[in-house]
């Protein structure tokens, strides 16, 4: 064999090596999405069994709501959607992106490899902050409306004085 020939022979085995090595780590990723994608759609379908099943479980079981949890109402108008995945040998992160009615959530979810991709556990998922404010202001309006309708149920009495303390922030009507 001549040196050229072992030159070719030497660059086409590096080449299949990288293609291989290429064509593993997009299996990998795809799997990992395919299971991420799996869990959304389980949260979005309210099926929880589905869910439990993408999910690493302890030996105490899984952590996730039981089956009477509101999350497990299904709710079709929800998107979901993977944002970014990075893999580390064994472990990867994903970042989602859940929108429903103009409310976000931007979890992040942490995911292992054993004998297949489970995810470990789900940080950052917090609330909407204009959901909270949205919430926050139709209990303020509750409470007014109740404190009114308080007044007016005592104010025929006799003995009886109604006073209302202001909120934080609101003067008293």
């Amino acid at each position: 064999m001549t040196p050229r020939r072992i030159a070719v022979a030497i660059l086409f085995l590096a080449g299949a090596a990288l293609i291989a090595l290429g064509v593993r780590n997009w299996l990998r990723q795809r799997e990992a999405v395919e299971v991420v994608d799996a869990f959304l759609t389980a949260i979005r379908d309210g099926d929880r069994n589905a869910a439990v099943d993408c999910m690493e479980t302890g030996p105490g079981g899984s952590a996730i709501a039981g089956p009477d949890f509101p999350l497990w109402t299904p709710a079709p108008d929800v998107v979901c959607r993977v944002t970014d995945l990075e893999i580390d040998g064994d472990t990867a992160r994903a970042k989602v992106r859940i929108e429903r009615d103009g409310f976000v959530l931007e979890p992040t979810l942490h995911l292992v490899h054993k004998s297949s991709w489970k995810i470990a556990r789900i940080d950052d998922l917090k609330v909407d902050p204009q959901w909270v404010e949205m919430h926050r202001e139709a209990a303020r309006r509750q409470g007014e409306r109740t404190a009114g309708e308080l007044q007016q149920a005592l104010k025929s009495r006799d003995g009886v004085t109604v006073q209302r303390a202001p909120l934080p922030g609101r003067e008293p009507r």
